[in-house]
């Protein structure tokens, strides 16, 4: 019989992450009617106005936030201004569009 080899180490879960694939809210963000540009920036925040996970808007205004945190809803903001949109209860592995306007 062929000896079967013995792992040796076992992967230990790093502390303060999740388990599973994130949640994925992406769509475009747009300022007064036209495609925000790059440098422009799409935060998720908890409802007490904190800042989880920011991105940066490419050049045809297009965003992706990649969220950890499960089980919450979140204040979808552009330029800090809130955009009036929330981010769907999160959960691991969602895949959500969310196109923000700000006026």
């Amino acid at each position: 019989s062929t000896a079967v080899p013995t792992p040796t180490m076992v992967p230990t879960p790093t502390p303060g992450i999740s388990g599973g694939p994130p949640c994925i809210i992406a769509g475009t963000a747009s300022i007064n009617n036209s495609p925000a540009g790059e440098g422009n920036t799409v935060s998720a925040r908890s409802k007490t106005g904190n800042i989880i996970v920011e991105a940066e808007v490419n050049a045809d205004g297009r965003y992706v936030l990649t969220i950890s945190d499960f089980d919450l809803v979140f204040d979808l903001y552009v330029n800090g201004r809130d955009s009036g949109q929330d981010s769907p209860t999160t959960t691991r592995g969602c895949r959500v569009i969310r196109n923000l306007q700000i006026g």
